[in-house]
């Protein structure tokens, strides 16, 4: 931008300026010119006028536009949340059935009853039983073989627990001329239901059970008509166990079981 040009004297010098037309520009000049003067005051008045010019440097007004960017960001929506309750497992536990110490112990088998064996001392037989059982319901007490019909040696006993019948005596097929027991009856005289109940063999027979799961739990199982004036229908498993029944159909019963040595009545 052109300026308007002026001579100042300086030191007896004539200084050619430009003034800017500017207000800014002027007062720049009126500073630069006070400090010209001073200096030529300083100097002497004999040396010649020199003049200088001196150019004041355009200055240049730079407007700056801000540009404001405003950027608008989308609203965020939060996804509800949700509750996931996972069932709880329900365990059935299985029922289980605990059979009384009695059945479980007393099985009936050929040889003897639970852990009483067919040879073995009386009173360790009877305390085992006692056990379980109790007190005997009935006790002959040791009694001269006589007293019962084709029994040997010298004396005998019975004892009972309800339907269930142990014989001891001092000869048999198991031991001879000592006391022992030698045979257990279990039903008397067909009295199903009696105490104790639920004593059976190995596999499962007892009083009351059918002929056709007596003969499914032992395939080999004798079975006799029986005689209406002698003795009733009967089974055998071995030869010293055997039992009577109601008849031979499928849906007749045991009524009475035995093992061991038999004499007497």
């Amino acid at each position: 931008m052109p300026g308007i040009r002026r001579n100042v004297v300086l030191d007896g010098q004539t200084v050619a300026m430009n003034r800017p037309s500017f207000v800014a520009h002027g007062a720049a000049l009126l500073t630069l010119s006070l400090l010209l003067v001073s200096s030529a005051c300083s100097q002497s008045t004999s040396s010649p006028p020199a003049t200088v010019e001196v150019a004041l440097p355009t200055t240049t007004s730079t407007t700056t536009t801000t540009t404001t960017t405003t950027t608008t960001t989308p609203a965020t929506t939060e996804a509800p949340t949700t509750s996931t309750t996972e069932p709880e497992a329900t365990t059935t536990e299985p029922t289980t059935t605990t059979e009384p110490a009695v059945v479980r112990e007393l099985v009936l088998r050929s040889g003897g009853l639970g852990a009483a064996t067919f040879g073995a001392e009386p009173d360790g037989v009877i305390d085992y039983l006692a056990s379980f059982l109790g007190s005997p319901t009935a006790d002959s007490g040791w009694i001269d073989s006589d007293e019962f019909a084709l029994c040997p040696g010298e004396q005998i006993r019975r004892i009972e627990w309800g339907v269930l019948r142990l014989s001891f005596g001092d000869v048999s097929s198991f031991a001879s001329g000592r006391r022992h027991v030698y045979a257990w009856q279990y039903g008397l005289d067909g009295q199903i239901g009696g105490e104790p109940q639920g004593l059976r063999t190995d596999e499962g027979v007892g009083l009351g059970t059918p002929v056709a799961d007596l003969q499914a739990a032992y395939p080999d199982v004798a079975l006799y008509e029986g005689d209406e004036e002698l003795f009733s229908p009967s089974f055998e498993l071995e030869e010293d166990f055997f039992g009577f029944l109601t008849g031979l159909a499928d849906d007749d019963v045991v009524t009475e079981m035995f093992s061991g040595y038999f004499c007497g009545e």
